[in-house]
């Protein structure tokens, strides 16, 4: 029964409509408010160049609101961060200069349209520990979220292609390149941060994997998954058996780097070279086992070289 509630839920969550807005907002994230942040903030609010200053970084959305009433999601007025870049009062920041003034309306809009940032995924392109490795290609993900939603893209498709694009049948190919689309969602399972030297490798891995179910389950669910890696959910509908099917998912999954650009082509080209080969038993074998004096039937297709080879007379006959 919890199992049967589990998959429900998912079927739900794979039919419910994504609001109008949020590929906007989105996109106006990534195009207008994250360069900014990044070109006129990074250096002394991130965590990448050591303890934020003020306390305030712009790494994450959770780190960003945890500064407390550094900005009030629809009330820009309200919002330190717009007054400090106005310069309306002692705090102005950047302190180097203060910013044009089409960067400030974008800073404004960002804030009226209640701080959109695509983070549900926890999207960075760097694990985020110490030496904060980059994610190799994480911003490929990045871009497949944006392109789905300027494509228009269903949202039970946008789902399916996250939780496993890799296992579609009939793959979303990019019309220029041909390149299998659909598999790139699968990126946001291999997000996150991950200790690079762990002293317990069993615990760090079993860290990694609640990790991706947790996440899986507040994105795609709106369910906190995690509470049932211990034991059946107090309230939801979850049992540990069925955070460990999910987890036994993940655990089986494999990560590697590959050039995707290639991977419908590498399939089309298999499929063909399966064709001829069935083509060329169908047609050859017959004819090895008239020559042989053998029944067709009998003869493996690995065998007919030799077969052949028995036979002088095979290799000199010519049509």
């Amino acid at each position: 029964m919890r199992t049967a509630t589990l998959l429900q839920a998912l079927l739900l969550a794979a039919c419910t409509p994504l609001p109008v807005s949020a590929a906007d907002d989105l996109e106006f994230f990534e195009t207008r408010i994250r360069p900014l942040l990044t070109e006129h903030c990074g250096e002394c609010h991130s965590r990448q160049a050591g303890d934020p200053e003020g306390d305030l970084s712009f790494d994450s959305r959770a780190d960003f609101l945890a500064a407390a009433g550094v900005a009030v999601a629809g009330d820009p007025d309200r919002s330190l961060l717009v007054q400090a870049v106005r310069y309306d009062g002692d705090l102005q920041m950047p302190p180097a200069g203060k910013l044009p003034p089409e960067a400030i309306r974008d800073l404004e809009e960002w804030v009226r349209r209640g701080l959109a940032w695509p983070d549900d995924m926890r999207y960075a392109e760097t694990r985020g520990h110490e030496f904060d490795y980059p994610i190799p290609n994480a911003w490929r993900y990045r871009d497949w979220v944006v392109q789905a939603f300027n494509d228009d893209l269903p949202y039970d498709q946008f789902v399916r292609e996250q939780i496993a694009g890799d296992l579609i049948d009939l793959p979303r190919l990019d019309p220029h390149s041909g390149a299998n689309r659909s598999v790139v969602g699968t990126g946001f399972w291999l997000l996150g941060e991950e200790i690079h030297a762990p002293v317990n490798i069993a615990q760090d891995e079993a860290d990694r994997i609640d990790n991706r179910v947790d996440t899986f389950g507040k994105a795609f669910l709106g369910l906190a998954l995690g509470c049932a890696r211990c034991h059946d959910h107090k309230f939801d509908a979850v049992s540990a058996a069925d955070y460990y099917a999910i987890a036994g998912m993940v655990m089986a999954s494999s990560y590697r780097q590959v050039p995707f650009e290639a991977l419908e082509a590498n399939a089309r080209v298999a499929r063909q070279l399966a064709a001829a080969d069935a083509e060329a038993q169908r047609t050859l074998l017959p004819l090895v086992a008239s020559l042989v004096g053998e029944d067709a039937a009998t003869i493996d297709a690995a065998d007919a070289p030799a077969a052949c080879s028995a036979r002088p007379r095979c290799g000199a006959t010519r049509a």
